[in-house]
């Protein structure tokens, strides 16, 4: 329903203006969306679901302070969130394209790695949006400890590289990204090969 109210969301990062709407990831009753508003006036135009959680953002100290910042490229919002799932998103139907899953987050599947200790000194991995690069798709997700590289298409994964706990994606550029961290390292975008590292 277009009408439904957001009261009670927790919005999950800035918005993206795409084709004059507002789209912004919303946790609402221990459930993700990726949510569409007219930005003149508040109004909701679409709710999309992508995926249950297994509790409010606050129930998990660090889902309140990483963001999931949308990308959006070619009519498809690619949509992190920084709760062990990656999502796309076609812009006009709404229809969900591709859902990749990946390990060593808050999930249900390692509850080692699950936040239980509020550490409110605690440095939190800067968060990065999702880098585009021809027919590959980018990421490092913040409850994760790698970086991936998915088909943009598919949302198969192409590869993977491990990351320092403080690291995020940089920049992109003739094929490479650079990604910052504990240390700096360089990548080549078409098979992962580490090419250049300093510490």
């Amino acid at each position: 329903d277009e009408k439904m109210e957001l009261d009670g969301a927790y919005f999950l990062g800035a918005p993206a203006l795409y084709e004059g709407k507002l789209y912004i990831m919303a946790d609402l009753g221990s459930e993700m969306f990726l949510v569409s508003i007219d930005p003149s006036n508040g109004k909701q135009f679409a709710r999309i679901p992508l995926c249950v959680t297994s509790g409010p953002p606050n129930s998990v100290f660090h889902r309140t302070r990483d963001a999931c910042p949308v990308t959006v490229s070619g009519g498809v919002f690619y949509c992190p969130t920084q709760f062990g799932r990656f999502f796309a998103v076609d812009a006009v139907t709404n229809r969900l394209l591709s859902n990749f899953d990946y390990p060593n987050s808050v999930t249900e599947k390692s509850p080692r790695h699950r936040y239980s200790t509020i550490n409110l000194n605690e440095v939190r991995p800067a968060v990065s949006a999702p880098l585009l690069q021809g027919r590959y798709l980018l990421f490092l997700p913040t409850d994760s400890a790698k970086l991936f590289c998915l088909n943009r298409i598919s949302g198969e994964k192409i590869w993977e590289a491990p990351a320092t706990s403080r690291s995020f994606l940089a920049c992109k550029g003739k094929g490479k990204v650079l990604v910052i961290g504990d240390e700096a390292a360089i990548y080549d975008i078409a098979t992962g090969k580490q090419i250049v590292r300093h510490t």
